[in-house]
């Protein structure tokens, strides 16, 4: 008989923001490299309607993070599957309920739902966007530390800062945000285990009342980790326009970027 999940490996899934130290051409090309290729691949995805291109950067993503950066394909695309729910629901809505009007060839009727030709390439196009931009999302944060994407994001952005826009402090919260996904996911996981220790479960008709149940010790111990954060940032005189990591010198930045 098969092991029963107790949903523990679902937070194993979640691979965002986290850092593979192991050397690689991709780990020590620039940061701003990284994020100049991976925004024209990233607006290329989301803005070009076509099924092809979203095949080809999910192709060219898989291959260079497994060629240039040592990370093997079913790593990046294993940080898909705790969205997957959403992601079936998104699909289904494009299947089920087609624009008015679609004038695409039909393919199965049940009663009042029809899937058209067009409803099934809209889904695959959803599908294959939401890959290729997974994909695209984990193999930069497998490859970069967070200190390096900062400092790249600062300096990418700087000349931005001569029209008033807070260039420091977008990329310390954008870098701080991505630092926490793992740490969340972490934290999800121990209060799965500690659910299941007194008896819980996430198996069965009880998987989203316990879903539910660990909203809100979820909640508080985010609360918890940015007040300490807050905290040891305060108790280290932290300036943002003073720090190494914003300040935008080319002293404060690797040569290579």
């Amino acid at each position: 008989r098969g092991r029963q999940k107790t949903g523990i490996e679902f937070f194993k899934n979640v691979n965002l923001g986290q850092f593979l130290d192991r050397p690689s051409v991709l780990r020590d090309m620039g940061a701003r490299k990284k994020l100049a290729l991976g925004t024209i691949l990233f607006i290329l995805t989301i803005l070009v309607p076509s099924l092809f291109i979203s095949l080809s950067v999910l192709a060219f993503v898989l291959a260079v993070g497994l060629a240039a950066g040592r990370v093997r394909p079913p790593y990046l695309l294993r940080g898909f599957i705790p969205a997957l729910p959403y992601v079936t629901f998104m699909i289904l809505l494009q299947l089920l309920f087609p624009w008015p009007g679609d004038p695409s060839p039909l393919l199965l009727s049940f009663g009042p739902l029809h899937i058209t030709v067009n409803a099934v390439h809209r889904s695959l196009l959803l599908l294959f966007k939401l890959l290729a931009l997974m994909a695209l999302l984990s193999l930069y944060t497998a490859v970069t530390p967070l200190g390096e994407t900062i400092r790249g994001i600062t300096k990418s952005l700087l000349p931005l800062s001569r029209f008033g826009l807070p260039v420091r402090e977008f990329s310390l919260a954008l870098g701080i945000a991505l630092r926490f996904v793992p740490l969340l996911a972490e934290e999800a996981e121990r209060i799965t285990v500690a659910q299941l220790s007194r008896g819980g479960g996430y198996q069965g008709k009880g998987r989203i009342r316990a879903a539910t149940a660990m909203t809100v010790p979820l909640f508080l111990r985010a609360l918890e980790r940015s007040e300490s954060l807050a905290t040891a940032m305060e108790l280290r005189l932290f300036e943002i326009h003073s720090h190494p990591l914003n300040s935008g010198s080319p002293s404060s930045l690797p040569r290579r970027d």
